[in-house]
């Protein structure tokens, strides 16, 4: 089992570092530059989903100042076909300051190194939290993620995981949500989809993070998906 993640190492973050962790709010909010800007990607593995898992001793995925820079994060990943298929979010190199997009990487070692494509997936806005999977019944990749500034889930495919374009349905599903009694719910933040697929690589299940600031709501959800692929020629 390859359990990926992301983190940062807090000794280099400067000599007022004190010994005991946790460190306050006050520290930490004085550090988020920092901490945004030196998060990586790391990699544990184990035998049993329950673990103990064994850390790689070095980062998977760190920034590269060449095709990204500030950031290596929210990686999703496959193995198909004896490699390790991996799309993270960086910093675009080509623009100044913070401008977030996704890249495509591979390798034949779960661990890496992973080689990433020079272009990134999507760059015509700013994304995040990317879910990918592949679908044997239509031999194609599908990635899922948040465009910033949209009320939408947008959903993008590709024949090779190298070259991607919008999905024939290019919107999984509006960030609103169809109540019992007939009204809609609009939570402020509704982020981190995750696809659940069956052994086809058919979708089943989307597991989503939401925020409802009116109703002091913060959680996990499961919508269930009903899929039928539109063809086009």
């Amino acid at each position: 089992i390859n359990l990926y993640y992301i983190a940062n190492n807090l000794k280099e973050s400067g000599p007022d570092l004190e010994d005991e962790i946790p460190l306050d709010e006050k520290w930490l909010n004085q550090k988020s530059k920092y901490f945004r800007n030196s998060q990586c990607i790391g990699l544990a593995v184990s035998k049993r989903p329950e673990g103990p898992f064994v850390r790689h001793k070095i980062p998977v995925v760190a920034p590269d100042n060449i095709r990204f820079k500030n950031i290596a994060v929210n990686p999703a990943v496959i193995h198909r076909d004896g490699r390790f298929v991996m799309i993270m979010k960086g910093d675009d190199i080509n623009r100044e300051g913070v401008f977030r997009v996704q890249f495509v990487g591979y390798s034949d070692q779960a661990e890496g190194p992973f080689a990433f494509e020079d272009t990134p997936v999507y760059d015509e806005g700013q994304t995040e939290d990317a879910c990918m999977w592949y679908d044997s019944n239509v031999e194609k990749y599908f990635m899922v993620c948040h465009v910033m500034g949209n009320r939408n889930l947008a959903m993008f495919s590709s024949r090779d995981s190298v070259t991607w374009e919008r999905a024939a349905q290019p919107v999984l599903m509006e960030k609103q949500f169809l109540m019992e009694d007939g009204s809609i719910w609009m939570p402020k933040r509704v982020e981190r989809p995750f696809v659940l697929t069956d052994e086809t690589g058919r979708p089943l299940m989307l597991y989503l993070a939401v925020w409802d600031n009116e109703h002091k709501l913060n959680g996990n959800i499961a919508v269930k998906l009903d899929v039928e692929y539109v063809s086009v020629k």
